[in-house]
């Protein structure tokens, strides 16, 4: 049987050739298509049952009145990570987006979320006392063809096989060392846990 770590190994090099190719085919792929061919392939590779509504819940609203996410992940039925996808063709630097993305994770008391276009991943700290610019934790990006720049698979989102296994509330997967937002990665997810 494969480990966790090769599916996703595996998954990262597939989507970054299916990035490669939408690319340069100029094709613009729109947020649902980016979630269904370039999201949910690696949440799925990373453990995360996308048919188990205790596990993820798409277009989430914690309350009627809140705006949804698109992707809430739950450890032991409790909220631990958001993710709000954008399509593949939208840079993620407009402000917007991450204010938004950070509202609702603060508004809900989930600590991280994610910001991801299906390539890049920019990682948040909700709950970090900084201001919104330094909230950023990590950004990654999967078309990254550089393997000395490249990330381990490990950091472009948590896995939930691992999470139980890291010290933080819901598995959050970060050992914090200092005040701001510079952790260090020695468990996101647990890098010695056995896939």
């Amino acid at each position: 049987m494969a480990t966790m770590a090769g599916a996703v190994a595996d998954t990262i090099e597939l989507l970054r050739k299916r990035i490669q190719q939408i690319r340069e085919r100029k094709e613009v792929l729109g947020e649902e298509n980016t979630k269904a061919t370039l999201i949910d392939p690696l949440l799925a590779a990373l453990g995360w049952d996308l048919h188990e509504i205790d596990e993820v819940r798409r277009e989430y609203r914690r309350k009627p009145q809140d705006n949804p996410v698109d992707y809430a992940l739950f450890l032991n039925r409790t909220e631990c990570l958001f993710i709000e996808a954008k399509s593949l063709e939208k840079d993620l630097s407009d402000h917007r987006w991450v204010t938004q993305n950070l509202s609702y994770a603060t508004a809900a008391g989930v600590q991280w979320c994610v910001l991801t276009n299906g390539d890049e991943y920019r990682i948040y700290n909700a709950h970090a006392p900084v201001v919104v610019e330094e909230k950023l934790f990590r950004s990654v990006r999967i078309s990254e063809t550089d393997a000395e720049n490249r990330p381990p698979p490990c950091c472009y989102c948590p896995s939930n096989k691992c999470a139980g296994a890291c010290s933080t509330n819901c598995g959050n997967a970060i050992l914090w060392t200092d005040e701001s937002t510079k952790p260090s990665l020695a468990c996101w997810p647990n890098r010695t846990a056995n896939w």
